[in-house]
């Protein structure tokens, strides 16, 4: 089944804060959701704290990547997620017990949009993309409209 939000949990050597930040992920009140930990080349015990919790929770999977940066970790973990809505925590920070369930009932109440500028190769503008607000379109993700 697809999970309503996906969480993505970057870690590069973060074994020493990386269990109490996945549990704060596990215990939140909202449970329909994945963690997706993108261990982007780790060194430490980062590898087995990840795998020991994938193998204890179904919503949990790693990722695992050969240290590429920050923002390959961050989008590998976007490309990868299966939820419409990404939530992202860093492996160092907790997660409050009520995060996701209060800010999916915001987003409920109050679809959110953004505007892109679609530009070419040299940087001219080309148009913009309108994101839809209306919430039985929100879950679509603007990389689909950058593609048409």
């Amino acid at each position: 089944m697809t999970p309503e939000v996906s969480v993505v949990m970057p870690v590069r050597n973060g074994a020493r804060w990386l269990r109490d930040a996945v549990e704060s992920v596990l215990s939140q009140t909202f449970t329909d959701l994945e963690l997706l930990i993108i261990d982007d080349g780790s060194g430490d015990g980062t590898s087995f704290i990840s795998e020991e919790y994938a193998r204890g929770d179904r919503r949990v999977h790693v990722i695992r990547q050969s240290g590429l940066c920050l923002v390959a970790a961050l989008n590998r973990g976007i490309n990868e997620a299966r939820a419409p809505i990404i939530a992202r925590l860093d492996s160092d920070d907790l997660a409050a017990f009520e995060r996701i369930q209060h800010q999916l009932g915001f987003l409920r109440t109050h679809p959110l949009g953004t505007w892109a500028e679609k530009i070419d190769v040299r940087g001219n503008h080309l148009t913009w993309l309108k994101r839809e607000t209306r919430p039985r379109f929100a879950p679509e993700r603007v990389n689909d409209q950058l593609d048409r």
